[in-house]
């Protein structure tokens, strides 16, 4: 497949056919539910961003899972994340439970927004 077929939304979702492949859905059906959860966890008293997201296991070979990190939200202030803490949990259905873990601790003062971009290797 091309890189227009990855970029492509056959089904309207918003989604492209890379993501629908990444997190295990279909690029042909009209998919609603949310792709992934966002949480605060306490570890020892410190605040840490995390997301959890269910991931094609095959697609770890085709795709890079990219997390990036922001104060802002502006198109441009987004960086990569190097700091991530990622454990996969085997769903026995080709899919997978992600749970990525900001390794920088945060306070509830702070902004600070995680994201996740797919790119094709």
């Amino acid at each position: 497949s091309n890189q227009a077929d990855a970029n492509s939304d056959n089904d309207g979702d918003n989604l492209t056919a890379l993501e629908e492949f990444g997190f295990g859905l279909s690029p042909n059906k009209l998919d609603q539910k949310p792709l992934f959860t966002a949480a605060i966890e306490e570890i020892d008293s410190q605040s840490y961003l995390s997301v959890n997201y269910n991931r094609d296991i095959s697609a770890t070979d085709l795709i890079d899972f990219i997390y990036e990190s922001s104060v802002t939200l502006q198109a441009d202030s987004w960086s990569p994340l190097e700091t991530i803490a990622e454990s996969a949990t085997d769903l026995g259905n080709g899919l997978e439970r992600v749970s990525a873990l900001s390794t920088q601790a945060t306070t509830l003062q702070q902004r600070e927004f995680l994201r996740l971009r797919l790119n094709k290797k």
